[in-house]
Parts: C-alpha cells; sequence; structure tokens
C-alpha cells in the first residue's frame, strides 16, 4: 500500500493532501478470482454491469488518519471531460482485529 492521494483538478492526476492520510492500493478490474466475485457481487446488487465500474480501492487507516468529509464529484472541466461524475458509489467497511492463537502443543 502507498499513501493515499486526491485527484487534482487542474492535471487529472494525483496529488499530496492533508485532507487524506490513509495509505491504500488499487485492484485491476478481473485482477484475480476473487476480485472477480466481488465485481459480481455488486454488479448483481446494483443492477449495473461490471464493465461499467471502476477497479476496487482497498484503504488502511492507522489510528489517528482521516479522509475529511468532502463531495464526491468533480466541478472543474478537465475531470468531468474526462472520466465524469460517478453515478453510484459504495463502500464496505472491514474493521478487524488479528487475534494471536496458541495452539498446545505446538
Amino acid at each position: 500500500m502507498v499513501k493515499s492521494t486526491v485527484v487534482d483538478e487542474k492535471t487529472g492526476g494525483s496529488k499530496d493532501s492533508r485532507v487524506r492520510t490513509s495509505s491504500g492500493t488499487f485492484l485491476r478490474t478481473g485482477h484475480e478470482e476473487v476480485v472477480k466475485v466481488i465485481e459480481k457481487r455488486i454488479s448483481d446488487f446494483t443492477f449495473i454491469p461490471v464493465e461499467n465500474g471502476e477497479g476496487l480501492q482497498v484503504l488502511h487507516y492507522q489510528v489517528g488518519q482521516k479522509y475529511e468529509p468532502h463531495y464526491d464529484y468533480f466541478l472543474d472541466e478537465f475531470n468531468t471531460k474526462n472520466g465524469g461524475q460517478r453515478n453510484l458509489y459504495g463502500s464496505k467497511f472491514l474493521i478487524g482485529f488479528v487475534e494471536c492463537i496458541k495452539c498446545f502443543p505446538c
């Protein structure tokens, strides 16, 4: 995972921002079988074809990290021409703790 970025409104590229301090990675559409299964489930639930979706994004937030409240749309001309607005957005939060399990005898 790498430091998360936001979209640069002037270039459409990525840039660092104080409003988003997590780390993350993108999973290419259909990258692995588990990704295909997740994408298919999302498609079935939303009635939107898999090919109309974006790749999945996995984010990791350490204690104290954030993504400040924001609007998830573009006002600038560059991004509205090169990708446009999202029509649907969904997220799933997985919060877990790793447990150390001791087995006796090992």
